[in-house]
Order: structure tokens, then C-alpha cells, then sequence
């Protein structure tokens, strides 16, 4: 009976202690959210962390990448006591430093996206834990929008137009207008611009939208128009009265848009 109990308690001692340890033993890889498609030229930052719950200070915390073949492409390792805050680089884009040396050890790793890391893997683990891996994925290139009606005064060009997503790696909108050689940059949806009522030539309207690497897919639609300039007068007269000469006319026969007669 003795005999027993003694078996009993030593093997829920070596269960306990195992509990403890397969709970503490763990690898976290904060910031990571993998397939969530990166913005090129956007910094980002992951923290790796973690302890291998032995509760012994031999813990060894290690970055690592491979490229789009998931061949090795560099990596760093920091022993539990490595002095921190000294920055280390892991190949030509990543940048790591340590920011705690005890349990848990944890360390910061930086990059900046661009078109050479794409679908590449970033490996975080402590030794003795199963290694977290973040996919790095480059958002593809923005769609052009899609254009809504245009509507024209005597010297207002009013447009607007819907975007077809909606990317936190859009940097701006290009609006480009051929004939008056015009082009500008903005982060709206429309656009009011002037245009001189006499300047009856064809107009064409494109729009992209700029990544934040100043990519952009060519315009699917382009609008274009001509001016609704004002006719002629009619029933144009002249009446001399002594010293001066009295000018009378008619309005344009379609009533078009317009704000003052220019006489000459």
C-alpha cells in the first residue's frame, strides 16, 4: 500500500513538471498576420519572443529567412544574456535587434517591402519550440477606377469616379486631361476644374490610382468631350446715336451656357 502511494505521488510529480513545462514553452510572433498582403516602401516591424520552459538561462532565440524557394537566406541568433539594443542586419533588407535578454527573450526584426522579398518567409522560434514562419506577400498592383458621368458648365469641368478597391496601399489618384496639357495628383474621388468657355477642342479624361510605390495599372476607360461652347449671337446691330454707337444682339438660339458676351 505504502508502495503504492509512492508510485502515485512520483508520477504525478513528473506529470506536473511536464504540464509546466509544455505550457511555458512557447514561441509568439506579434505583428505577423500571414497572406495579409503587404504596401511596398510601408515599414514594417514583427516582435519575436518567447522561452523554451526549462526555467534554465540557456535560451537561444533565432530569425531566420528564406527566399521565394524557400532556400536560406541569412539569419541571426541571440543567446539568453546577449547584450541589446545592438542592431544586427540579415542579408541586404532585414534589420534586427534584441529588447530583452531574459525570459521571455524578445526581439524586434524590420524591413522595408519591396518587389526582391516577395514571397519570402521569415522563421521565428527560441530552440526547443516549434518555429513560427511569416509570409511576406507584395499587394498587387491597383486597379484603375471607374469613371461616373461628367458634367460641364460655361467653365467648370465636374467629374468623378469609384474606385474598385479599397487598399491601404493607395497613395493617390492621378487624374491626367489631354488638349489643355493638364495633370494633377489627389486623394478625393472628384474633381472641379476650370476650363475657358472659348477652348472648344476634344477633351480626354483618364484616371489611375498610385500605389505607394507609384505603380499603377493603365486607365481602363477614358472619357472624352468637347466644351459646350456658346453659339454665335443673333440679329447682331449698330445704331449710331451722335457720339456713340449703340450695340444690340440677340441670345444664341440653343440658350447655351455662358456668362458675359466679350465685345470687340
Amino acid at each position: 500500500m505504502e508502495m503504492r502511494m509512492h508510485v502515485t505521488i512520483h508520477l504525478l510529480c513528473i506529470l506536473l513538471a511536464l504540464s509546466v513545462n509544455s505550457t511555458s514553452s512557447t514561441t509568439i510572433f506579434t505583428g505577423c498576420t500571414n497572406y495579409s498582403p503587404l504596401c511596398l516602401l510601408q515599414p514594417v516591424s514583427y516582435t519575436c519572443s518567447g522561452e523554451n520552459g526549462t526555467g534554465s538561462s540557456d535560451d537561444l532565440l533565432r530569425l531566420r529567412i528564406r527566399n521565394s524557394t524557400n532556400a536560406p537566406n541569412g539569419g541571426t541568433a541571440y543567446a539568453e544574456g546577449t547584450v541589446v539594443s545592438t542592431p544586427r542586419i540579415i542579408g541586404t533588407y532585414f534589420k534586427t535587434i534584441l529588447t530583452s535578454s531574459a525570459d521571455p527573450m524578445r526581439s524586434n526584426i524590420s524591413f522595408s517591402p519591396v518587389l526582391a522579398i516577395s514571397n519570402y518567409t521569415i522563421l521565428c522560434d527560441i530552440i526547443g519550440t516549434t518555429p513560427f514562419s511569416c509570409s511576406i506577400i507584395i499587394a498587387d498592383v491597383l486597379a484603375a477606377p471607374v469613371f461616373n458621368d461628367i458634367k460641364f458648365t460655361s467653365d467648370t469641368l465636374i467629374f468623378s469616379w469609384t474606385p474598385q478597391s479599397t487598399s491601404p496601399c493607395l497613395s493617390h489618384y492621378s487624374v491626367n486631361i489631354t488638349s489643355i496639357e493638364y495633370t494633377i495628383n489627389t486623394t478625393n474621388t472628384s474633381l472641379s476644374l476650370p476650363v475657358h468657355s472659348t477652348n472648344d477642342t476634344e477633351y480626354s479624361i483618364s484616371v489611375v490610382a498610385v500605389d505607394t510605390a507609384g505603380r499603377y495599372m493603365d486607365p481602363t476607360d477614358k472619357k472624352t468631350f468637347i466644351a459646350d461652347v456658346p453659339e454665335s449671337v443673333t440679329d447682331l446691330m449698330l445704331h449710331q446715336t451722335g457720339f456713340g454707337i449703340y450695340v444690340s444682339w440677340n441670345k444664341p438660339p440653343f440658350s447655351s451656357h455662358f456668362k458675359l458676351y466679350n465685345i470687340s
